[in-house]
């Protein structure tokens, strides 16, 4: 089980009514209807839910929990005469993480599922349904009690249903809603110029840390280029490295050991700080699926001997964004009394977290998790990636790469992962959690 969970804020109106304690949605069966079909073996935990079959272990009937925008946690039971074994469940699990200390209750409420009945429902159909054109989000969801699979058109949402029936999914269990397709815009920009002005996420920054701007050349003879952000400096197998999204690579989930430059290139390659060292093609989706699956959109490059970094560190600017709406951006000027967030470990997030983000063209916004583990297609065509965090933290073109952090108490933070794209009206915006990137990239020093 992960140490680290992070608790304030989430969306979800519809559970905010109620003030009492245990509540019952009465719109929901009561929990001794019969199911439509029954749940397949356990399938194999994915380890970014290990803390919800953890809690539904413990506590049977457990369906998830998730923290509404009055900062109290909110849990399901499918018995609520076990709302006491949750409630006491699910406070001891947040005590022994000092950062979601915020107060307020847990709300204990009449579920119809369990999470891993949610998990192995979705898990059944994890593999056939990449093949789906139009199918753009397959989620357990924690926080709404269903499988929720996210579709942008009416051909998909046929082939959802159909689908459902052939692996005998309840399909009361699953909620398919109509969302938008994701964004190519995350996709490094050309042409753009850095700030050399006083020292900004653009500027030249040295030693290297999480957060600044990096590029790489997109077509050198004409002096095209790209930007990205530099996610976080890491530590492999005695390496200096740095992280940042794979589509940043001259060639996205593949070895090309291409050069990056900070802040961007220059004909003499001045500010040369690197080439990519490990990246992965990724595995297929399923038996006979055009698609290729991973777990993360990163990709690792390694530092020239002649350039300093500072492992644990984020730039940090003078603001963050006033506000979680889109178009809203944050302070790009470091922060000349605090120049950096420290690191002091990694965490996780439940659904309604706070996240941070650090990025070259929109700098330090924040915003709140909706989604722990969805399954979502990918920057690049035929790919999908698995278990990405979505949140309603703002990140524009040239964020790319950029950390995901929370931020405690204290000042110092706990890198999360590394943003690499959204949706294309800005509704969501996705990061690679770092238990994604050491499955396919090997374990990493972080601080």
């Amino acid at each position: 089980m992960k140490i680290f969970n992070v608790c304030i804020t989430a969306a979800g109106a519809v559970f905010l009514a109620a003030c009492q304690d245990i509540a019952t949605d009465p719109a929901e069966p009561s929990p001794g209807d019969a199911r439509a079909a029954s749940v397949a073996p356990a399938p194999a935990i994915r380890e970014e839910e290990a803390e919800l079959h953890q809690l539904a272990a413990e506590v049977p009937g457990f369906g998830g929990y998730y923290f509404d925008e009055n900062g109290e946690t909110v849990a399901f039971v499918t018995d609520l005469a076990r709302a006491d074994q949750a409630r006491a469940a699910v406070q001891a699990l947040l005590a022994g993480n000092p950062a979601a200390r915020r107060g307020g209750r847990v709300l204990v409420r009449q579920g119809r599922y369990t999470f891993p009945e949610l998990a192995a429902w979705r898990d059944r159909i994890t593999g056939p349904i990449v093949d789906i054109e139009g199918v753009q989000s397959v989620d357990a969801n924690e926080g709404r009690n269903r499988v929720v699979i996210g579709v942008s058109s009416p051909a998909a949402r046929r082939g959802v249903e159909q689908l459902l029936a052939e692996h005998r999914v309840p399909r009361e269990a699953v909620v398919i809603e109509a969302e938008e397709e994701l964004s190519l815009h995350m996709a490094p920009e050309e042409d753009l110029a850095a700030s050399f002005g006083g020292e900004f996420l653009s500027s030249v920054i040295r030693p290297l840390h999480g957060g600044i701007q990096i590029g790489r050349w997109t077509n050198r003879s004409t002096g095209k280029w790209s930007r990205c952000t530099l996610g976080a400096i890491v530590r492999r197998s005695g390496y200096n490295l740095f992280l940042t999204a794979s589509h940043c690579s001259q060639k996205s989930w593949e070895d090309d050991v291409g050069a990056h430059y900070q802040p961007m290139p220059d004909i003499y390659d001045y500010d040369l700080i690197g080439n990519e060292y490990d990246d992965k093609r990724g595995s297929s989706c399923g038996f006979m699926s055009p698609n290729v699956c991973r777990y993360s959109d990163a990709t690792l490059i390694r530092i020239n001997s002649s350039i300093g970094d500072e492992l644990g560190r984020i730039a940090r600017t003078r603001y963050s964004a006033s506000s979680v709406y889109p178009d809203t951006m944050g302070s790009l000027e470091i922060d000349p009394a605090a120049p950096y967030f420290q690191i002091v470990g990694r965490g996780t997030v439940s659904q309604g977290a706070p996240v941070h983000k650090m990025g070259a063209r929109t700098g330090w916004t924040r915003g709140v998790v909706t989604n722990t583990c969805t399954d979502q297609p990918a920057e690049r065509s035929y790919s999908w990636l698995r278990c990405q965090v979505a949140t309603k933290t703002w990140v524009s073109p040239g964020d790319s790469g950029g950390p995901a952090f929370t931020l405690n108490a204290d000042g110092t933070v706990l890198l999360l992962g590394i943003f690499w794209g959204r949706k294309t009206s800005g509704a969501y915006h996705y990061y690679s959690p770092l238990s994604g990137i050491e499955r396919e990239l090997g374990s990493l020093v972080i601080n």
